[in-house]
């Protein structure tokens, strides 16, 4: 879902999308397990859990905030642009034309 939500931001770049989402996920999750396991030594199990459950109501809080993604149109269907079988079908008929 995270993917996808960034896919409709850039939707003429999905693989960009994708990319930059999941790295971004997966870097605060590695940043982010050090303190936690802090506060886990401090204050046990239940501290972290409560710690992850404000994580998760500030980002539920923090997400509200954002807009609706824009239609963007169609990406131009140039070469590389289009599905493989679409840039094969425009290849043969170039290859006709001449």
């Amino acid at each position: 879902m995270l993917v996808k939500l960034g896919q409709d931001y850039l939707p003429s770049r999905p693989s960009t999308a994708a990319g930059v989402t999941l790295g971004l996920a997966l870097s605060a999750g590695g940043l982010f397990m050090p303190p936690l396991g802090l506060v886990a030594d401090h204050c046990g199990p239940r501290g972290a859990l409560v710690v992850l459950a404000s994580v998760t109501v500030i980002a539920l809080a923090v997400s509200t905030a954002l807009r609706e993604p824009a239609d963007a149109a169609e990406p131009p269907n140039g070469p590389g642009n289009g599905t493989l079988s679409e840039d094969s079908n425009q290849q043969r008929e170039g290859q006709e034309r001449t």
